[in-house]
């Protein structure tokens, strides 16, 4: 997968690098989807330390998002 699978607009983008600030050197941010029962797919943002082998590292205007291979591919 060479595209960034999310768009993030830049308003975003600095947002979340100022929330970063807070947090400890070598976080950064994780993207995910998990199953919601009935209500279909939810969609979770976090802050994250550990990137896995099943992870993509995305560089979005410097801001470092982690996206697993199943997210990837919604």
């Amino acid at each position: 997968m060479n595209e960034f699978p999310l768009e993030i607009t830049d308003t975003a983008v600095e947002a979340l690098k100022a929330a970063l600030q807070d947090q400890k050197k070598g976080t950064f941010i994780r993207a995910a989807i998990q199953g919601g029962g009935c209500s279909g797919l939810q969609y979770k943002i976090d802050f994250d330390t550990t990137c896995f082998d099943i992870d993509y590292m995305y560089n979005e205007n410097g801001l470092k998002v982690a996206v697993d291979g199943y997210s990837s591919l919604y």
